[in-house]
């Protein structure tokens, strides 16, 4: 997966604020896609998780930030609600119980 033709995709659906909450990285492992959800409401949220599982071909590991200080909605649909066959296991990070990785293939 090349990164910029990934951002290009993503340019034709997402706006520039999504687009900035968007991290990718790739190393020996494969592809690190980061996203931080704060001050998105859940449909906003939907959407924008749905946009990225679908643009994102090949496997790669999603973190997603949703937080849980302010209110446990996305953290709750993140671990909960959101479904996919790509999504293969989830977690909440021990050490910060604010972003859930989630493995996509």
């Amino acid at each position: 997966m090349k990164k910029d033709m990934v951002l290009s995709k993503m340019g034709f659906i997402m706006t520039k604020d999504e687009i900035n909450r968007i991290k990718i990285s790739e190393n020996d492992s494969g592809v690190d896609v980061q996203v931080d959800l704060h001050e998105l409401r859940k449909p906003q949220a939907i959407r924008f998780l749905k946009n990225i599982l679908n643009l994102i071909t090949g496997p790669f590991k999603l973190s997603v930030i949703h937080g849980y200080n302010h209110g446990t909605v996305l953290k709750n649909y993140v671990n909960n609600e959101l479904q996919n066959k790509r999504i293969i296991e989830r977690h909440v990070l021990p050490y910060n119980m604010g972003v859930t990785v989630l493995n996509i293939i």
